[in-house]
């Protein structure tokens, strides 16, 4: 369902940020994110795993879609290749590094309901960062 709604949600991406702009869109594609991992572990149960994973696909898919048009934005066409690959790779320094940070405080505190409300936590600076980045955009 992860994949399905990530891949579904790119049709929709572009035309949607023609009109809203590409950073407020970014944003509200993290606030989402952000939301369905509270929703792991406020609504343990399939039906709202469920949920939490097609919230996340469109999120994940959504701010996916949507970087290359805010890097170039942001930064203009000239370096776009440059930039966007500078960019890139926070997000595999991200997704390597929190499994890591979210199984050491699980191994502390013997529950998912911390280190995912922390999770939660890091995810309002993104959304308030995408927000900002808004007056930016050419």
């Amino acid at each position: 369902m992860f994949g399905f709604a990530g891949n579904g949600v790119k049709f929709l991406t572009g035309p949607l940020s023609n009109r809203a702009g590409v950073a407020p869109m970014m944003a509200g594609f993290v606030a989402l994110m952000r939301l369905a991992t509270v929703a792991v572990v406020a609504v343990p149960t399939e039906i709202g795993l469920l949920a939490a994973a097609v919230a996340l696909g469109v999120g994940y898919g959504g701010v996916d879609a949507l970087l290359a048009p805010l890097v170039r934005s942001l930064f203009g066409a000239d370096h776009l290749s440059s930039v966007y690959g500078a960019v890139t790779p926070t997000f595999g320094v991200v997704g390597r590094l929190t499994p890591l940070a979210v199984g050491a405080r699980f191994e502390q505190y013997e529950s998912f309901t911390i280190p995912f409300t922390l999770a939660a936590g890091v995810g309002m600076v993104g959304v308030l960062a995408f927000a900002g980045l808004a007056r930016f955009e050419n």
